[in-house]
């Protein structure tokens, strides 16, 4: 829709804007997002390659798909109670420096945060899976994995600089490589 239109700065969308559609504002220039309380859906790649610094998560979002934010400057990040679907390389390659996820989220998907500067990770408490590679190259230093997580995928926690892991969970699977590379 709006894609590769040079569309910089702020933009505000509409207050009754449910969902914002596949690729709808990639490969712009969008520094910051005004979204509304009643968007209850981000597409893949709807906010792919902008320049997003922050970001105000709407207390409606649900879904967020494959790429959606990935390729911006965002530093911090509150995903709030309310989103249950977050998909692959959602936040990929900003600046994020703080991470925390209070939804209801089981998954948190391949690639989702990886290659940022995370130092500061809080995770929901249901969390299940930490699919590949989902925080890879970032700046964690001690990592607390709650009794409700049961694996951990190959090279989820990889290039950090993890010096302390407590894992609360008896049975957790957790594949090769998942904390190589760390301190």
């Amino acid at each position: 829709a709006f894609n590769f239109n040079r569309i910089k700065g702020t933009l505000t969308l509409p207050k009754s804007l449910k969902t914002i559609g596949e690729g709808a504002f990639m490969l712009n220039m969008i520094t910051n997002v005004s979204m509304p309380d009643s968007l209850t859906k981000i597409s893949a790649k709807a906010f792919l390659e902008n320049e997003i610094k922050t970001l105000t998560i709407p207390k409606q979002l649900t879904t967020i798909e494959p790429y959606a934010f990935a390729n911006n400057l965002l530093y911090d990040l509150t995903i709030p109670a309310t989103v249950k679907e977050l998909g692959t390389h959602a936040f990929y390659k900003n600046r994020l420096n703080t991470v925390h996820i209070k939804g209801d989220i089981k998954v948190i998907p391949s690639f989702a945060f990886s290659e940022n500067r995370i130092s500061e990770l809080s995770l929901p408490k249901g969390l299940q899976t930490i699919e590949e590679n989902a925080f890879s190259s970032n700046l964690l230093q001690n990592l607390v994995l709650g009794d409700t997580v049961t694996k951990v995928g190959s090279r989820a926690f990889y290039g950090n600089q993890i010096g302390g892991i407590t894992l609360f969970a008896n049975n957790a699977h957790i594949e090769e490589n998942a904390f190589s590379y760390n301190e």
